[in-house]
């Protein structure tokens, strides 16, 4: 019953670490967590190893680890994993290592969170300034807005003093001409009338010298 469990539970470790390392080799970066998972696994198949009675057991696991040791693709994982099942030597510095690296990534996803938050507080904060420029823009549009309505008022209003200045001239200039036309015909009518007098004068003049 005892080899039956180990033998169950070899397999399930097995099939756990296929199961990671076919998610992995999908990826850009083997994922930390899953190293450390595939690692225990592997020290917990090599304690099975020492524990199955028979050779051809044993000889049976050896192949299936060094089947899935040939499938990993990550040569520093495939060494740790290659030493921590084949070697005698206690790999427990290797061991630590990977611990790290998962409090590593523990405290990487913590900096990544704050990053994110500080990334989104800044986004408010952009929303914000935004809607500030757009509140003081549309500010200063009414402004320009009421500013052009009141030049475009006094244009028109010097416009039509313009217009009516020009028309008084126009008025003014017409009267004159007139006014100088009627003094040219005047002066004619004078100048012939002073000659006419003249003229007579002289006849009469003419006349009573004759008759004396």
């Amino acid at each position: 019953m005892r080899v039956n469990n180990n033998i169950k539970q070899m397999n399930l470790l097995l099939e756990e670490n296929y199961s990671l390392l076919n998610k992995n080799n999908n990826l850009p970066e083997f994922d930390e967590e899953d190293a450390f998972t595939i690692l225990c696994n592997i020290k917990i198949l090599k304690s099975i190893l020492n524990k199955l009675e028979t050779d051809e057991s044993k000889n049976n696991l050896i192949k299936q680890v060094k089947e899935f040791l040939d499938n990993v693709k990550d040569d520093s994982l495939k060494s740790e994993l290659y030493d921590s099942f084949f070697k005698k030597k206690n790999n427990m510095n290797s061991f630590k290592e990977l611990n790290k690296l998962k409090n590593n990534k523990n405290n990487s996803n913590n900096i990544n969170r704050d990053v994110k938050n500080k990334t989104n507080n800044s986004k408010n904060e952009l929303t914000n300034n935004k809607m500030l420029i757009e509140e003081e823009m549309y500010k200063n549009s009414k402004k320009l807005e009421e500013m052009t309505g009141k030049f475009t008022k006094t244009l028109e209003y010097d416009k039509n003093v313009v217009d009516k200045t020009k028309t008084d001239i126009e008025r003014n200039t017409a009267a004159t001409t007139k006014a100088n036309k009627t003094l040219v015909e005047i002066e004619k009518m004078n100048t012939w009338g002073y000659l006419g007098k003249s003229v007579g004068i002289f006849i009469v003049m003419y006349i009573i010298i004759k008759i004396l």
